[in-house]
């Protein structure tokens, strides 16, 4: 979404996956940023969800099954200085190997 209105407000930016690496305006980007709170995601996932198909039936919606817009988040971050590179290498293996089955079936291939 910050992307997308920077973009729209012809603010240069370098993009990341998730975020900005330089902008051209920062005061004016953060601006932007400012403005997407609660409300704007709120505002997004409602006037989209018109758009799928709807699940429930009439009869669904009479017995009170509605859609619920739930957001969460967590992100952890370790910034980390490696010299020499050999102590990242062997840091982000050991970070790979601990976390290669989070989320996946007990059994998977």
């Amino acid at each position: 979404m910050g992307q997308t209105a920077a973009g729209a407000s012809r603010i240069g930016y370098t993009a990341l996956d998730n975020g900005f690496a330089a902008c051209q305006d920062p005061a004016a980007l953060q601006r932007i940023c400012d403005r997407l709170g609660p409300g704007a995601v709120k505002q997004f996932f409602w006037r989209f969800k018109r758009r799928l198909p709807a699940p429930f039936t009439t009869a669904d919606l009479r017995a009170g099954y509605v859609y619920e817009l739930a957001v969460r988040q967590f992100e952890v971050s370790d910034t980390r200085v490696f010299d020499p590179p050999a102590s990242g290498r062997a840091f982000f293996e050991g970070v790979i190997g601990d976390h290669l089955d989070i989320g996946r079936p007990p059994r998977s291939r």
